[in-house]
């Protein structure tokens, strides 16, 4: 998912998941795997790959959707408190400052 989501944000090909403890023949095997379903060649998604993680996506999405009924008119208080610990978390050193790094998860 590291692979998938760095190649999703525009970040180059192992440059978040190599920072995430990641034993490089693991990664490796990882990349070898997605050539192999298709969803990457040559360093970037392809189109399978991008329909793939479009559609991780939208499942993740589809599950969250029961989260966001049940909080209602307060999605965006829950939002801007959470966006504040992050930046305090930040801050704190305990995040990356880097807005790729911290949407790769």
């Amino acid at each position: 998912m590291n692979i998938l989501t760095e190649l999703w944000i525009g970040m180059p090909l192992l440059s978040y998941t190599a920072t995430r403890g990641w034993a490089p023949e693991a990664m490796q095997r990882a990349v070898a795997r997605l050539e192999r379903r298709g969803w990457l060649r040559d360093g970037a998604l392809t189109e399978d790959g991008v329909a793939g993680r479009l559609s991780i996506e939208q499942r993740t999405d589809a599950q969250e959707q029961a989260i966001v009924a049940a909080l209602g008119d307060r999605l965006r208080e829950v939002c801007d408190r959470l966006n504040h610990w992050g930046q305090l978390c930040i801050e704190a050193g305990a995040f990356p400052p880097d807005i790729l790094k911290r949407a790769a998860g």
